[in-house]
């Protein structure tokens, strides 16, 4: 969870290595440079369909580089997927 701040992912991307698929993943070998700024916007409470009440976390998200994918891979890779 995000509690407050930002901050910045470097993390070098590839197609994944099947070949077969257009997805990215990252990759410090081969990869080609990626970087996204990140900024926590706020964190909120809502009620999950069991109706407990779960804490998100809503982060702004800016690529400065425009890799395919870039934004899911390097939000999965620092342990919060979207």
């Amino acid at each position: 969870e995000f509690v407050c701040g930002e901050g910045e992912i470097d993390l070098p991307l590839s197609r994944h290595p099947s070949g077969a698929s257009p997805w990215q993943c990252v990759n410090v070998v081969d990869g080609k440079p990626s970087h996204t700024d990140w900024r926590v916007e706020c964190l909120e409470v809502f009620k999950n369909v069991d109706g407990q009440d779960e804490v998100v976390t809503r982060v702004d998200l800016m690529p400065v580089t425009g890799r395919s994918h870039q934004l899911r891979v390097h939000m999965a890779a620092i342990g919060h997927p979207i």
